[in-house]
């Protein structure tokens, strides 16, 4: 993954990735007698032969794990889980061969987006017609600010991306449809391939479907007609979506990922749970794939909210195997150049290290004279975030086609899937010139700063009183900045 290396882009098969990380024979045997010998049948051991997925009724689950389940419905949204009372166990020979059972204790959040009314603060007409408010984000105003050019319309071979939706975010291809039409995108709006039960044919209601409609419109305004794949799970599980991607043949798997899903590392069951993620998430960069996920829309304090008098990181946003994207606004009323978004989230992470990608740039901003936070507050030997960033306040929401009516939408969700599509948009420039995809981002990013529009100003405090200020070069309010795909598209070949 590191463009200085010589084998940059010599990315692992799935079969030789699994024969690196496979568990040993011996182990995954004794899970799988052990669940056989419970009268265990409906489970699936994962293609790199590391995890086995389980799916038995509770009460079975109960025997299995030595605990209780209980059924666990949201104080506000329309939405239950199950989820253990109390610990679960394993019997001690299989708990020696076991790192978790995961999904049976973690509450994952439950998404949500900054619906705008009113009209933006941005003096230009909209390109979507009367349909979408003047001053909104729309596929127009992307194009020119990161001079996206005009998305393409054929591709190379293998150029592919996909989005990510959970917990009923599904989609109507009738609304993608009139998105395409009133925006006037040539190549359309249409999810290819689906994983998991989504058909396109749910009926989203105004607000049922905000988050999955604005990845999908986004990332195909951008993309054009790159194939998408949408993955979609009724639960929230980063191991599970991981692993049903992971599952997938090397012809079959998406090239980009999107995740516009997350929780706080204080959120998580533990740090053996995050660093399970962490290995799920290198199998995607050694296999030649990027994800992305955004950033939250918190500021420093996460979901988890300033109550805590700490800052509260990120995850994945910490995890230093994926690219994590923040958000900014423009800085005036035109199209131009842009600010940090006070709610994005970035930081330093509490749980893992900074890797060495970006030692340099982390090192350099806490040395730039800017004024930091109090050291108690953050972690200052952990993992900085975000990486990169895109338009995501709400000075400018995004159009979205929301169920019957359109919306405008703020939020690191859909800076995220714009990031994803212009690195999509990248992988196909370097693969129509013969060269292999990019891969984990992180290490480009980092080497080319030349190809992203620096944001140096604002902070990131939510409106609390702290936050991380933007400044020259790498900062944890916008990470390297926003893409000019002009740039970046030389850089890459």
């Amino acid at each position: 993954s590191n463009p200085q290396n010589p084998r940059y882009g010599q990315y692992l098969t799935q079969d030789q990735l699994t024969d690196i990380i496979k568990a040993p024979a011996e182990a995954l045997v004794t899970v799988v007698d052990w669940l056989k010998s419970e009268g265990v049948t409906n489970f699936q051991v994962s293609a790199n032969l590391d995890a086995v997925n389980v799916i038995l009724p509770a009460p079975k689950a109960e025997k299995l794990f030595d605990t209780t389940f209980f059924e666990f419905k949201h104080s506000t949204a329309n939405q239950t889980i199950l989820r253990t009372g109390k610990p679960y166990t394993l019997p001690t020979f299989v708990a020696n061969v076991v790192d978790l059972v995961a999904d049976i204790i973690r509450f994952p959040a439950i998404p949500s987006v900054k619906i705008v009314e009113e009209e933006g603060v941005g003096a230009w007409p909209s390109d979507c017609g009367s349909h979408c408010k003047s001053g909104w984000t729309t596929p127009g105003v992307l194009t020119q600010r990161y001079k996206l050019g005009a998305a393409p319309s054929t591709v190379t071979s293998g150029s592919t991306f996909a989005t990510a939706e959970f917990q009923g975010q599904l989609y109507t291809e009738k609304i993608l449809n009139d998105f395409a039409s009133d925006c006037n995108l040539p190549n359309g709006v249409k999810v290819d391939h689906q994983i998991g039960p989504d058909s396109g044919s749910f009926v989203c209601n105004l607000g049922a479907c905000t988050e999955s409609l604005l990845d999908i419109e986004y990332i195909k305004a951008v993309g054009g007609a790159i194939p998408l794949t949408n993955v979609y799970s009724s639960t929230y599980s980063l191991l599970d979506w991981a692993n049903t991607v992971l599952n997938l043949g090397d012809k079959d798997m998406p090239l980009v990922h999107s995740v516009s899903y997350g929780n706080d590392e204080k959120q998580q069951t533990g740090a053996e749970y995050m660093y399970q993620v962490n290995t799920a998430f290198a199998k995607f960069g050694a296999r030649g794939a990027s994800i992305l996920f955004a950033s939250g829309d918190q500021g420093v304090y996460g979901r988890t909210g300033p109550g805590q008098k700490v800052f509260n990181p990120d995850f994945p946003g910490g995890s230093p195997y994926h690219t994590s994207v923040g958000g900014t606004d423009f800085l005036t009323d035109q199209i131009g150049d842009e600010k940090t978004w006070q709610d994005g989230g970035g930081g330093f992470s509490n749980t893992f290290g900074i890797p060495s990608y970006q030692a340099e740039a982390v090192a350099g901003y806490k040395s730039s004279g800017v004024e930091l936070p109090p050291a108690d507050l953050w972690n200052n030997t952990g993992r900085g975030y975000p990486d990169v960033s895109a338009l995501a306040g709400v000075k400018a929401p995004y159009c979205v086609r929301n169920g019957p009516i359109y919306a405008g939408v703020g939020g690191t969700s859909a800076a995220c899937p714009v990031v994803a599509g212009i690195f999509a948009k990248l992988n196909d420039v370097r693969m129509s010139a013969g060269k292999p995809p990019l891969g984990f981002l992180n290490p480009f990013i980092y080497q080319n700063a030349a190809g992203f529009n620096d944001v140096t100003t604002g902070k990131n405090n939510a409106n609390g009183p702290y936050g991380f200020e933007a400044t020259k070069g790498w900062d944890a309010a916008t990470g390297m900045g926003t893409p000019d795909f002009e740039k970046l598209a030389k850089l890459v070949v």
